[in-house]
């Protein structure tokens, strides 16, 4: 018999080790990139979360401010709903396109702006009638007009007050 090949029982426990040492080091190797992947992820979360934050909070103040804008601009027009023989008509542009975006208000402040932009509403349908089919001059409509200025009068400055509050909050 002859004995044994030395190198090749060497190369063979080499070649073993490196295979082995591959494979661990491979499984590490994964291991690793599947933590950074994981930081990595949970780093973009927070970073996105806080961006939404944000832009949760700057269009907040944004429909506030905006909606102030617009109710100021409003109580200033109550004051002198008439021009000679014309009705002034009060602004909802602002109201129109936010509506929809003002759950994050108190419930109080919401119900005060609807009701608010209702009597509006309901000013400018009866300045829009008295203009329209009222005869010119005869003043049928001027007394229930001033009313209705009135109440939107006091609704807008209801509105004013609480929207002044919560712009300073921020």
């Amino acid at each position: 018999m002859k004995p044994p090949n030395l190198l090749f029982y060497n190369l063979l426990s080499g070649l073993i080790g490196a295979i082995i040492g591959a494979i661990i080091g491979g499984f590490l190797s994964y291991l690793g990139s599947i933590k950074a992947a994981e930081r990595t992820v949970k780093a973009l979360y927070q970073q996105e979360a806080k961006k939404r934050k944000e832009e949760k909070k700057e269009l907040k103040r944004s429909v506030v401010k905006r909606l102030l804008a617009e109710v100021k601009e409003n109580l200033s027009l109550s004051d002198n709903v008439r021009i000679s023989h014309a009705k002034i008509r009060f602004i909802t542009e602002i109201w129109s396109a936010v509506k929809g975006n003002i759950y994050f208000l108190k419930e109080e402040l919401q119900e005060n702006l609807q009701k608010a932009y209702s009597e509006i509403h309901r000013y400018n349908v009866l300045a829009d009638y008295d203009q329209e089919k009222v005869p010119y001059g005869s003043g049928s409509l001027d007394s229930v007009i001033v009313e209705r200025a009135q109440k939107v009068k006091e609704a807008l400055l209801l509105c004013k007050e609480k929207l002044e509050k919560l712009s300073k909050e921020d």
